[in-house]
């Protein structure tokens, strides 16, 4: 089972000193990772007037508030409660739900036009 983890040394979002950051809280400075599917999300939503879009682990939101969000009418993002917490201080113009995909009652239950799942699987 253990070759389906990451193992160590690996550790995310580090400061300047290499010290922990809360998960996927850090000011984003990883705006050009998984830039080519936001992109394509984007010409996806554009070419074909989807309206609705949800990101599961959205993370920092930076990608889906200025890629998804200008083109949708309705985009809601997903994902623990510290990442939630902030990025509805940072992005209020988005639908932010808190879900620990551990449950097996998701918290909407809801169809959309596109659903987004980037980096979520390794964590």
């Amino acid at each position: 089972m253990d070759r389906y983890c990451i193992k160590e040394p690996y550790a995310c979002n580090l400061t300047e000193n290499g010290e922990r950051i809360a998960q996927y809280t850090a000011p984003p400075n990883n705006a050009e990772y998984q830039y080519a599917c936001y992109d394509l999300a984007k010409t996806l939503v554009r070419s074909r007037l989807l309206t609705s879009c949800i990101e599961l682990g959205s993370g920092s939101g930076l990608k889906l508030n200025k890629y998804i969000k200008p083109y949708c009418r309705r985009t809601v993002g997903v994902d623990l409660p510290h990442s939630i917490e902030r990025c509805r201080q940072m992005y209020p113009g988005i639908e932010w739900v808190v879900d620990d995909f551990d449950n097996s009652e998701p918290a909407i239950g809801e169809k959309f036009d596109l659903v987004l799942c980037f980096d979520v699987i390794e964590h």
